[in-house]
């Protein structure tokens, strides 16, 4: 089954000072599923004052698609969290 028509998509942009966190923590992907076998990239918890929860459109198991040009739908955990670091400040 495909179950597109339960999932909601929102593209956000992060712009970040450098060096700036953007201030959340994720878990999950191929090699640590976080819910059985989702192989999902999962938003954890936002840094109290950083700039994900001051955005406020993110939050606690929100899933993390695509982080600029690479999606995350079938990544490792260290693969989506390189892709954040390398993502420069416009994310």
């Amino acid at each position: 089954p495909n179950y597109d028509d339960h999932w909601t998509y929102e593209e956000i942009v992060l712009e970040r000072a450098p060096g700036v966190s953007l201030g959340f923590s994720i878990a999950g992907g191929k090699d640590n599923p976080m819910y059985g076998n989702n192989t999902a990239i999962f938003i954890t918890k936002l840094t109290p004052g950083g700039l994900s929860e001051k955005d406020g459109r993110m939050g606690p198991n929100d899933i993390l698609y695509r982080v600029n040009d690479i999606v995350l739908d079938d990544v490792e955990h260290n693969e989506a969290v390189q892709a954040l670091k390398n993502a420069g400040n416009s994310v």
